[in-house]
């Protein structure tokens, strides 16, 4: 198997919901595109810290006086607090998949046959391809990631 982009990179709480795009190029005659991505740490494991940050979004977002008071008192219901970082792969047609799922290791595959759930199987197109890390959210401190195309 041939590395056609190994990129790294840590995180912070300022980056939740933004795009980070790699572009790489895929050359002819590839039959399978193996993507592997992760992220560490999954949980935010600092109780005082997700408690502050639950009562804020609590705050901010329940209009109600009643509801807000009562979801106040069950702040613990929303533990744990999770970062979420996703990818998506676009070929030089357009969109071929997302994997938005929640685990924070993942082993995705492309090939002319098969694919892994949410990517779409077909021909492996020789030419400028993208892979895209969407920050859903970061609640720890740090966030690393790693990306391996």
């Amino acid at each position: 198997m041939k590395t056609l982009i190994l990129a790294e990179g840590d995180l912070n709480p300022l980056c939740s919901r933004i795009h980070i795009p790699y572009i790489f190029s895929l050359p002819k005659g590839g039959t399978q595109l193996h993507i592997d991505f992760g992220y560490d740490p999954k949980i935010l494991e600092d109780r005082e810290r997700s408690k502050e940050l639950i009562i804020g979004s609590l705050i901010f977002y329940i209009d109600t006086d009643s509801e807000r008071s009562r979801l106040i008192e069950e702040w613990e219901r929303f533990l744990p607090l999770r970062n979420l970082l996703t990818v998506s792969i676009d070929d030089c047609q357009g969109f071929r998949g997302c994997a938005h799922r929640h685990s924070p290791k993942q082993h995705l595959t492309i090939s002319q046959e098969k694919a892994s759930p949410g990517f779409i199987p077909g021909p492996l197109t020789a030419g400028q391809w993208k892979a895209t890390i969407s920050v859903h959210a970061v609640v720890t401190g740090k966030c690393h990631y790693k990306l391996h195309v």
